[in-house]
């Protein structure tokens, strides 16, 4: 299904649960709450806004301005609720789960699923990054403290940033899961990320959010909680009317992008922080909005929980090739006013992003289709076995309750209900 033909039946007020396609199969309620269709909406949206994000800015640096570059920022500013919505859905992920391992055995499953697949993509990364930066003389020499502090540079200014935060938010809310039903624990955390918001401000610590090791934690625990507390929550969600959710949405917008136009007057170096207060709540609205939807938004060519963690790992590097080749071929135009500059950016940020995202597709789709590649996209080898033997026996290919649990990520590889 379209994007657009999911938006007619977004404020349902019916339960945000998906039906079942097989309904002769019992499912545990675990499963059941796993496969919220909201769950799958968020990561097809935030990943699709993070790559727009990333598109966007890599389209403003084609044109060399810093006038164009802050128009661009605005146009990014209705994207930037991705990071805290995989935050989100991954507390929720995790909170279904909490009790059903160790902490230990958790957390050892998510580097195997998670970090190694990230460790491996970010190497190649950050080794076609120092190539380019050796050619260019952007690094002097190659010795072990210049290859350190770049691979650190590379870190923090590409999208590989998020999986080593995600990690840290994980042990701190997996020490403290006997806590998690405690609100002052959430506080404690919320605080923690409201120290950030006002941080970009005054500077006592370093002020980009990538960087912010404890400025997400607030999110992964409410999202935990909330799936301890789902039916409270969603009864309280579907209860809300939909004219207050729109006005929470286009006021909290409104107020996020009035902070970036602060920012960039007192000459904040990081105006489009993802922790500005104005965003943590924009970010928490669009996600509210998400929850209500009553129709899956993504196209049926993508499989959102296979294809999901795969894009995250490469549409860095794709991006990286497309931008490449659009410079080297002068494919863009000199604009006579940052206005025609804004908007040339905007519509080969559209393109790039298009390409981008089909390239990393492909790629994604490529690796899932061999065996022994399927690893490093975080996908279990024997998912292909255990899927063909299945199907065979079950008409429909949809179902879930039957393959075992996969890893409470947002970026988990789990077979659902849905088609996708």
């Amino acid at each position: 299904m379209s994007i657009v033909t999911g938006l007619p039946a977004f404020f349902s007020p019916q339960r945000l649960t998906e039906p079942s396609s097989v309904p002769n199969v019992r499912h545990s309620r675990s499963e059941t709450a796993t496969d919220n269709l909201f769950v799958n909406n968020i990561r097809f949206l935030s990943m699709a806004g993070i790559i727009g994000v990333h598109t966007l800015g890599s389209s403003g640096s084609l044109f060399h301005t810093p006038s164009t570059a802050e128009s661009i920022s605005y146009f990014t500013q209705p994207l930037k609720f991705g990071t805290i919505g995989f935050f989100l859905i991954s507390g929720f992920l995790l909170g279904e789960r909490i009790d059903q391992c160790s902490p230990t055995r958790y957390f050892v499953r998510r580097l195997r699923n998670v970090f190694l697949p990230w460790l491996v993509w970010y190497v190649l990364f950050s080794a076609l990054r120092l190539s380019s930066d050796l050619i260019h003389r952007r690094v002097e020499q190659l010795s072990f403290t210049s290859v350190y502090h770049a691979c650190g540079q590379y870190l923090l200014t590409s999208p590989y940033w998020f999986v080593p935060n995600l990690l840290i938010a994980l042990a701190i809310i997996l020490a403290l899961r006997k806590h998690l039903d405690d609100i002052r624990i959430g506080f404690a955390f919320l605080v923690a990320s409201l120290f950030y918001s006002v941080n970009i401000y005054g500077h006592w610590a370093t002020s980009q959010h990538r960087a912010a090791v404890f400025g997400f934690v607030f999110y992964l625990w409410l999202g935990a909680w909330s799936a301890r507390h789902f039916k409270q929550v969603e009864k309280w969600i579907v209860n809300i009317p939909k004219s207050i959710v729109l006005a929470l949405v286009l006021l909290s917008l409104a107020l996020a992008l009035g902070e970036m136009r602060l920012l960039y007057v007192i000459g904040s170096n990081d105006p489009a922080n993802s922790l500005r207060i104005s965003n943590q709540v924009y970010s928490v609205m669009v996600v509210l909005a998400i929850v209500r939807m009553r129709s899956a938004v993504w196209p049926r060519f993508i499989n959102v929980r296979e294809n999901t963690f795969g894009l995250y790992l490469t549409h860095a590097i794709a991006l990286r090739f497309v931008v490449s080749a659009m410079t080297h071929a002068h494919v863009y135009p000199v604009a006579s006013s940052t206005w025609e500059a804004s908007m040339d950016a905007l519509a080969f940020a559209t393109a790039m992003f298009v390409i981008t995202y089909a390239g990393s597709l492909v790629v994604v789709r490529t690796m899932m289709a061999h065996r022994s590649l399927r690893w490093a996209i975080g996908l279990p080898v024997k998912r292909i076995t255990l899927e063909r033997t299945i199907n065979t026996s079950i008409p429909n290919k949809t179902i879930s309750s039957q393959l075992p649990l996969g890893s409470a990520s947002s970026f988990e590889h789990r077979p659902s209900r849905a088609t996708g």
